[in-house]
Formats: C-alpha cells, structure tokens, sequence
C-alpha cells in the first residue's frame, strides 16, 4: 500500500510548503555555515596562529557557530577571553586575531620549547582553558571532525612558487 499526503486539503498543502521551505532554509543555512566557518578558517591561518583547526573549534565552541547573540560573540571575542573584570572586548573581529597570536606567542611558544611532544589539548589543559577541560575537549574534537569533513585547509598554496625553475622569458 502507497501512502501519500492528502494534498487537496489546503491545511496539508500549506504544512507540506512550510516543510520544503525549512528543507531549503536548513541546506541554505549549512551552506552559509560552511562559507562562514571557512573565511574563519582562512582568516585564522593569515594570522599564523598556530594550530588552525583547533582554534576555529575553539572560536565556535565560544560563540556557537558564531551565532550567539547573548554571548561575548557580541564583543568580537571568538575565544573566551577574559579578565579579572569578564569579558575583553575588541573593536572587531582582527582585533580579536591578533590577540589570540600575541597570546599563544606568549604562552603557547614557550610551552612548546619545553614540551616539544606536547599537544595543543595538553596546552590547553595546561593552561585550564576551559572549567571542564574534558567536556571541553571532547565538543572541540567533534567539531575538529566536522571542520575536516567540511572545510578546506589548503592554506598558501595557491601563492607558492617554484624558485627552482629558471625563468625562460626574457
């Protein structure tokens, strides 16, 4: 037996556009959603901040996609950062950026130095990033999934050049 909606019904017609029109709102959000995160994505490598992918993690785990309106989103702070008063605040999103390399080029680089071995998730376990760093850790890793199914990590390569070839044009 083949069910199907009674669409003569104009209460079943208008559910069912109200439904195509969610359908296609959905695909058009994660769309926007992926074009978003991916100029996120790109602006965190421009700034050399290293490790890339678990930064925009972070920056979405603080902001919720970068959607929160009732968040420190709303004061261009994409990491959480704080001080003894709260939230900082930056006049915009490169702020925010160039902040978050001065912070790892003060905390992170000489962790680094003397952990060699050490990762980035030690780091910011080290650093108690986060109030509970084991929740905290396992959402950045499920997004660090998302953002390799998702996004493109191809940084720079389309701006290298092979030095080694002789230039024929004269």
């Amino acid at each position: 037996m083949i069910y199907s909606l009674p669409l003569h019904n104009s209460y079943f017609r208008l559910a069912a556009l109200l439904w195509m029109l969610l359908v296609v709102q959905l695909a058009t959000a994660q769309n926007g959603r992926k074009e978003r995160m991916q100029m996120f994505y790109d602006s965190i490598h421009a700034y050399e901040i290293a490790e890339p992918k678990t930064v925009l993690a972070i920056a979405i785990v603080e902001t919720g996609w970068m959607e929160c309106q009732k968040c420190h989103f709303k004061k261009n702070n994409l990491f959480g950062f704080r001080t003894g008063k709260g939230y900082m605040h930056f006049d915009n999103l490169s702020a925010c950026l160039a902040y978050k390399k001065e912070w790892q080029e003060r905390f992170y680089t000489p962790w680094k130095t003397k952990h060699p071995n050490g990762t980035y998730y030690q780091f910011l376990t080290h650093k108690q990033y986060a109030a509970n760093m084991s929740s905290y850790l396992k959402n950045i890793k499920w997004i660090e999934k998302w953002i390799d199914k998702n996004l493109v990590a191809n940084f720079g390569t389309q701006l290298k050049i092979n030095v080694s070839e002789k230039d024929t044009t004269e």
